[in-house]
């Protein structure tokens, strides 16, 4: 069944809408047959605004078989800022695992003042981008260091089906930093998440019997780190 990784991407666009302080991402391409929860996550990096393209693949209907698709993701934050005072975002897809550059379309009021050069080419975007097609973006080389990922090796879990199970958490959070759970919704769903002594507690239930994965990530505030925490989850009848 599902299990979560980057997607490619045809056409990549930003906009940002100064009065709602609204970034608004979208993507356009081929994906593998079958693709869903396609979304924009994200990232931890020093260098401004960075984020994946991801989705849950799986089952392959044909190796071979690919569908188009088209997502488009908003976000609450502001732009410019101290941490990324340029026009423009970085998004890392499966054919640009090391991130593209894409122009920030602004609307609804100035744009902002190009900080230096780099700066000035991305917020004097094409007539294209403009229009809110993509660029013809150009791989990027980060000008930070990327946070350190660690990955544990992979937990299983097996679980009967149409029966409650949890992944738990430790709760305390690094200062800055931050706890999340990511897994495929056409296969698992959420009952219910809380603090159950030290430990943040998510319970899940199953929509479909087979292999799928839950994903619990880590990141530092002050200390730049990622830690992915993959749970291999079976989801079987009895006989």
């Amino acid at each position: 069944m599902g299990f979560l990784g980057p997607i490619p991407a045809d056409k990549l666009a930003a906009s940002y809408n100064v009065h709602t302080q609204t970034l608004t991402l979208s993507a356009e391409g081929e994906a593998r047959n079958y693709t869903t929860g396609i979304q924009f996550e994200r990232q931890s990096w020093l260098g401004g605004y960075k984020f994946n393209l991801e989705g849950w693949t799986g089952p392959l209907a044909d190796p071979e078989s690919y569908e188009h698709y088209t997502h488009e993701q908003a976000f609450q934050l502001q732009m410019p800022s101290r941490v990324a005072p340029s026009g423009s975002v970085i998004i890392a897809t499966a054919n640009h695992p090391s991130g593209v550059a894409v122009p920030v379309r602004f609307l609804g009021g100035f744009i902002p003042p190009a900080e230096n050069e780099a700066t000035e080419k991305a917020t004097t975007a094409p007539a294209q981008a403009a229009a809110g097609a993509a660029p013809a973006a150009a791989p990027v080389e980060a000008p930070h260091a990327a946070p350190q990922l660690m990955q544990p090796d992979n937990q299983k879990i097996n679980v009967l089906f149409k029966m409650p199970f949890n992944i738990q958490e430790g709760d305390r959070v690094p200062t800055g930093g931050t706890v999340t759970m990511k897994f495929d919704p056409s296969v698992l769903t959420l009952e219910k998440a809380g603090i159950q002594g030290t430990n943040i507690v998510w319970t899940l239930n199953s929509l479909k019997t087979g292999n799928t994965q839950v994903i619990v990530t880590v990141t530092g505030g002050i200390a730049q780190y990622v830690i992915q925490k993959i749970y291999d989850v079976r989801i079987f009848v009895l006989d």
